[in-house]
Formats: C-alpha cells, sequence, structure tokens
C-alpha cells in the first residue's frame, strides 16, 4: 500500500479529525488563531491537540514530546523511556514540593553552620 493510499484511506475513516485539522490550520494561516507555545514546557514548536473534535478551534497547544503523552497516556513505548522518565520525576517534584523545600531549607542552614565553622579556623 502506497503512502497515498494510507492517506486516502485515513482520511476516509477519520473526516472529523481531518476536518478539525483543516480549520486549525486554514485559521493559523489566516491570522484568526495564534500558535502557542507547549503548555507544559514553552516549547514554541508546538502542535494543536484536540479533546474534542466536534469543537475544532478549541486546541491545547502541545510540542510533539508531551502531546504523543496526551494522545497515548499509558503508553510507553509511544513516548519513549527518555520522556517517561522526564515525566515521571516532573511528577514527583510535584507531588513532593513541600518536602523539598524544607529538604533544601535545611541543606542550606547545614551548609551555612560548616562555612561559618571553617571561616573561624
Amino acid at each position: 500500500m502506497t503512502n497515498n493510499e494510507k492517506q486516502k484511506l485515513y482520511r476516509e475513516r477519520n473526516p472529523e479529525k481531518v476536518r478539525a485539522r483543516k480549520i486549525v490550520f486554514s485559521n493559523l494561516r489566516g491570522g484568526h488563531v495564534k500558535r502557542l507555545p507547549c503548555k507544559e514546557c514553552g516549547n514554541e514548536k508546538s502542535e494543536a491537540a484536540h479533546s474534542d473534535y466536534s469543537k475544532p478551534l478549541k486546541v491545547t497547544w502541545l510540542c510533539k514530546e508531551h502531546h504523543t503523552i496526551y494522545d497515548f497516556p499509558n503508553s510507553q513505548t509511544a513516548i519513549g523511556k527518555k520522556a517517561s522518565k522526564r515525566l515521571h520525576a516532573k511528577r514527583w517534584r510535584e507531588s513532593h514540593r513541600e518536602e523539598i523545600r524544607i529538604y533544601n531549607r535545611e541543606w542550606k542552614r547545614r551548609n551555612r553552620l560548616k562555612l561559618k565553622v571553617a571561616g573561624e579556623n
């Protein structure tokens, strides 16, 4: 099966997705919609992610990596090991924010004491 045949088959099977994408890109070209940076990481190279194809202009702007995670949240192969580790680390930091803040404050306090003692000798 050639690429053209695959594309034609995809368009036939997913008319709502194709319609939503066309509307977004024609509005981008016309200047009615502005491409925003990725909502998650701020990457300027972003894609329009649709949560509901019946509302074609209601999109979330995500980079390729975060768009893949958005579409396939539980798929290791879709997001890759590196992206999965980064996402896991980010979620861990967010869920342990207060403990990290306390640890950092204590670490700074201990090091200030060490510097004072070292300066006295």
